[in-house]
């Protein structure tokens, strides 16, 4: 258990709670409470990469967009499609013919 504890404090993380009642002990692992944070700030790197490629490039296809952000196809998609929600790109054309380009203002 001393290694438990002393692995939990490196990370950063609360002491495991220990519940004893009766036969049974109950641990209890406290998570890291930023994880949400640090979604954002990853989103918001991506976000970053992106606006940078696309102001020396002015268009991104799908594929460009994985390979810059080394992510899966689904997880670049969700990124992109919230970037036009927020409305810093463009998608133009469809299926295999997508482009995104930065959003005149």
């Amino acid at each position: 258990m001393q290694r438990i504890i002393e692995l939990c404090q490196a990370k950063g993380l609360k002491k495991p709670e220990v519940i004893e009642s009766g036969l049974f002990v109950k641990y209890i692992f406290h998570r890291q409470q930023d994880a949400k944070q640090d979604a954002k700030s990853n989103a918001l790197r991506y976000e970053a990469k992106i606006i940078e490629y696309l102001r020396i490039n002015r268009e991104l296809n799908i594929s460009t967009a994985m390979k810059i952000l080394n992510l899966s196809k689904s997880r670049t998609n969700s990124i992109l499609k919230n970037m036009q929600q927020i409305g810093n790109i463009e998608k133009q054309g469809v299926s295999r013919a997508t482009k995104y380009i930065l959003k005149k203002r």
